[in-house]
């Protein structure tokens, strides 16, 4: 798989084998606690989901990066925007999920489990 000029390969047993996502359509964090701003259009970061993550192995990474109550995935009932990152971000956009300021860890959002970094806080 090829991105930014780069070529690289999923994790085996990471997820089920779907693609990283390079989004710059959602704010990570919340008003009261952001990673970067929560401004509509100016607050979007690039960030990269990993979908389908193994619920295990987001259990750990958040236990490890202190995201959340330990032994549970922090739901976002608000749904997060997928659309691939173009060079331009998208005006406005939903939140990730309210990660107690952290740029990186585990939500689930729909039913399925992500991991998320955040390459660019904005």
């Amino acid at each position: 798989r090829e991105g930014a000029g780069l070529s690289y390969e999923p994790f085996s047993n990471a997820n089920d084998g779907s693609d990283w996502i390079f989004t710059g359509a959602n704010n990570v964090g919340s008003t009261s606690d952001p990673v970067g701003t929560t401004a509509a259009g100016s607050g979007n970061d690039l960030v990269m989901l990993l979908p389908n993550a193994s619920q295990s192995l987001c259990l750990q990474i958040n236990r490890d990066l202190n995201v959340g109550t330990a032994g549970t995935l922090p739901t976002d009932a608000d749904g997060i925007d997928t659309t691939a990152f173009t060079g331009s971000y998208a005006i406005g956009g939903p939140n990730i999920i309210n990660v107690d300021g952290e740029n990186a860890g585990c939500f689930e959002t729909g039913g399925t489990t992500y991991f998320y970094y955040t390459v660019l806080t904005r």
